[in-house]
């Protein structure tokens, strides 16, 4: 029983579609087809797909191996790798399987900055992974910018002992605005037309 002429506007702007950066990364598959002259086929279509899942795969060896050795991480990528709901995703061309590609990605360059946090490329790196999970799946967003507060509360709460700490410290909060400079201007670069539609 709301009134009949709210004072906000809900409509989206034609231009304002979210999905064009994320649906480029499932839609770059119908330009390689074209390209290399591939029959246009739904098994070739979903070729990026499954690329796709098969560097979440390898990303999740990386992570899991890091944690708990290879013999673990072995066996549960290869659990991930059978099972049903993982494969029907890497083999549907929705954005779900490129979503948890990025967000693999980012835990990666996470995991790598705890012992190479003075690395320029891991931070670049880590951006890049940012950008990816920023245009895709919504919650991934979120779960990132959680993950990314309590990586830097438990580096400073680990870092703070060391000497010269107040260095290390003051270098990784530069690096992490550096980080969020570049994510935000490689995602304007993608998603240039929905900021003109604003």
């Amino acid at each position: 029983f709301a009134q009949l002429d709210p004072p906000l506007d809900f409509r989206i702007s034609p231009r304002a579609n979210v999905a064009d950066p994320a649906f480029f990364f499932l839609g770059f598959s119908r330009i390689l087809c074209d390209f290399f002259n591939f029959e246009p086929s739904i098994s070739n279509f979903r070729f990026l797909s499954i690329v796709y899942g098969i560097i979440s795969v390898f990303l999740f060896f990386i992570i899991s191996k890091r944690w708990f050795g290879i013999s673990a991480s072995l066996i549960s990528s290869i659990l991930l790798t059978i099972n049903p709901v993982f494969h029907y995703h890497q083999h549907s061309m929705t954005v779900l399987i490129i979503s948890f590609m990025s967000f693999l990605f980012f835990l990666e360059r996470l995991q790598t900055l705890d012992y190479r946090y003075t690395s320029n490329f891991s931070w670049f790196g880590l951006s890049l992974s940012l950008v990816l999970v920023f245009i895709h799946y919504g919650p991934g967003r979120i779960y990132a910018i959680i993950f990314l507060a309590l990586w830097l509360i438990r580096f400073v709460y680990f870092t703070k002992n060391y000497p010269k700490s107040h260095f290390i410290i003051k270098s990784v909060f530069f690096k992490m605005g550096l980080t969020f400079l570049i994510s935000f201007f490689l995602l304007t670069i993608l998603d240039w037309r929905n900021l003109l539609s604003i």
